[in-house]
């Protein structure tokens, strides 16, 4: 089960996709910068990025669980994979639900892209077949907020991830606004606090993913940054408390 009360980094790519470095790799980098829980979350089923097949996920699963038992005395490794919206919409009927149930979690990517014409509900039906744990990667929650105005935005937005039993994840390499506000919060947006105080509300677990490709560009300082206020988002009950330094 995915331990959100710890120091993590619960996205990180590797040769499996498009990462440069190996699985060992990620997971020794994080042992030595006394990080407590890592997730490898390689591209799954992508069709515009070098990802894993549907024909590899198991040789994939099972190379990352020799990992996992391996270094298990010395950090939590956790099994993923990263889809992205559309990926599931093209491919749900052929996905291979009994493998992907195996892992620890799955990452859904691009969906503050989504058009506004498709309602969320739709996702939230794909994702029911799913029933390891399951996240939002690097999206930027006000931005998909704006999208569905007519239907109750924010709020709309907050209660399909409580309902699909999502976490979301600050993301330590992403350009979006929100993360930034977050990461360096001295001109922090009324959007991105309404964010943070609809997700305490709701008691929506908060995940940080460093979305690693390469350790050359590690940064540990903004990791480090992110789980503190993780944590807050995790335990507080006061949505302006995660901004304060």
């Amino acid at each position: 089960m995915l331990d959100f009360n710890c120091f993590m980094d619960l996205h990180n790519h590797t040769k499996w996709s498009d990462g440069a470095d190996k699985a060992e790799d990620i997971i020794v980098n994080a042992i030595n910068h006394q990080v407590e829980a890592v997730g490898i979350t390689d591209h799954f089923c992508n069709d515009y990025k070098y990802s894993i097949g549907i024909n590899m996920l198991e040789t994939y699963f099972s190379e990352i669980d020799k990992l996992k038992q391996k270094y298990k005395n010395s950090i939590k490794v956790f099994i993923g994979v990263e889809i992205s919206y559309i990926s599931l919409l093209r491919n749900y009927s052929i996905l291979p639900y009994d493998l992907i149930n195996q892992l620890d979690f799955i990452l859904i990517e691009d969906l503050d892209y989504i058009p506004a014409t498709i309602n969320l509900e739709v996702i939230a039906a794909l994702l029911n077949s799913i029933k390891c744990g399951k996240g939002l990667a690097h999206t930027d929650l006000a931005k998909l907020a704006d999208k569905y105005e007519d239907k109750g935005g924010l709020d709309y937005v907050l209660d399909f991830i409580k309902q699909s039993n999502l976490f979301w994840e600050i993301n330590t390499d992403s350009a979006h606004d929100i993360f930034l506000n977050i990461l360096d919060p001295i001109k922090i947006e009324q959007k991105t606090i309404a964010v943070l105080k609809g997700i305490i509300k709701r008691k929506i677990p908060v995940s940080v993913g460093s979305d690693t490709h390469s350790l050359i560009q590690y940064n540990y300082e903004r990791l480090k940054t992110a789980n503190e206020v993780a944590e807050k988002l995790n335990k507080t009950g006061d949505g302006s408390k995660p901004l304060k330094k």
